[in-house]
């Protein structure tokens, strides 16, 4: 297994977000399908400790 960790320090867009929001974290690998991996709150640090795959992709989602 490998690890990887992505950081959340601030909201970023129109502004309209409050300044502490859920945000969802997916995991996507080379077959692009995303794997929801969990909700936070920002800012934070979300680290996957069972990364399978090297080329493995991360994105946060606003969840309002």
């Amino acid at each position: 297994y490998y690890e990887a960790s992505i950081t959340l320090l601030n909201t970023c867009g129109t502004g309209a977000e409050p300044a502490s929001v859920y945000y969802l974290v997916e995991g996507l690998t080379d077959s692009n399908d995303p794997a929801p991996l969990g909700t936070n709150i920002s800012p934070f640090t979300f680290t996957d400790t069972n990364a399978v795959n090297p080329l493995e992709f991360y994105r946060a989602l606003y969840s309002p």
